[in-house]
Order: structure tokens, then sequence, then C-alpha cells
């Protein structure tokens, strides 16, 4: 329930909640990944380093606020995208999103189905052939 851009301090350390982590596609044999999306927790960015011990507890800030970032995909690729000044390449965009490189030969087809993505900002040899 907590939003993306919230700032946790654990410890002596202070993190920033960026968006959902995706289901990770290895534990498939387990349970089914689309079970688990939006469930497994959050990426966080380091605001400023320290020291964390287990039971540390983590105490929201409700006065540090950074930009939130989209948990929805195309939506999050069209964020990314915006902060960009020029055409990024398909392993740029999920580098740079945090998703795996396996993502690489999903994102041509991302970008031609959603309509608030920028394709011109996906450079062309990411998009061809595809």
């Amino acid at each position: 329930d907590i939003p993306s851009g919230t700032r946790v301090k654990i410890g002596s350390a202070v993190v920033s909640l960026t968006y959902l982590c995706e289901p990770c596609k290895k534990i498939a044999h387990l349970i089914k990944p689309a079970k688990l999306l939006y469930q497994r927790g959050y990426l966080a960015r380091v605001v400023s380093e320290g020291h964390i011990s287990l039971g540390d507890p983590a105490l929201v800030s409700s006065m540090s606020v950074d930009e939130a970032i989209p948990h929805d995909l195309p939506a999050r690729i069209a964020w990314f995208l915006s902060k960009s000044n020029k055409p990024l390449t398909c392993a740029e965009i999920v580098d740079g999103i945090g998703l795996s490189r396996s993502y690489c030969r999903a994102i041509p087809a991302i970008v031609r189905k959603s309509p608030i993505i920028d394709s011109s900002m996906v450079k062309s040899n990411s998009l061809k052939n595809r």
C-alpha cells in the first residue's frame, strides 16, 4: 500500500521505493509467475547508505517523496523514454527499468501496441523484423 517514490529508513540507511518487482520466471516450476504479479515487493534505490540489521524497523517518511514510477509495464517504458534525450535500444530500456534481458524480445510488440509510448524514442533497428 506504500506508493512508488516513498522514502523508507531502515537502520541508518534510506531507500526510495521505485516500482514493484516483476515475477521471476525461475520460480515457474513452483508457482505461476502471474499469480505473484505486484506481490514481490519493491525495487528500491539507495538514497543514503547506512547499516541495516536483521529486525530493524522500516520507517516510512511522509516528508520525503521522490517521483513515482509506474508499475504498469507500458507506462513504465513511456516514463523511462520521456527521461531520455535520444532514442534507446531495447536492451537499454529493459536495463533502465529493471527487467531481465529476456524482455528485449517483447519490447517491440509492447511499443507497437501501446498508444502512450513514443516509438520514435526506440532505436529503429530494435523494432525491425519483430
